[in-house]
């Protein structure tokens, strides 16, 4: 991302082999030493899975 990851941005992680959208909940750090929790909807669950990621494995989502 161009800038850092805040709470509540939209934002893809990668999953697997594949990319998910999800939402950015929580920023602990600055720089390069930032951990990233992004909340994800995996398969249709009703309830949502936390990731936690650097932020150089986060891409701002596409707007719709």
């Amino acid at each position: 991302m161009d800038r850092a990851p805040r709470v509540g941005d939209r934002v893809r992680v990668p999953f697997g082999f594949d990319e998910v959208e999800g939402t950015v909940i929580d920023v602990n750090g600055k720089g390069d030493f930032a951990w990233i929790m992004v909340e994800v909807f995996l398969d249709g669950s009703a309830e949502p899975t936390r990731l936690t990621f650097r932020p150089r494995d986060i891409q701002p989502a596409q707007a719709a």
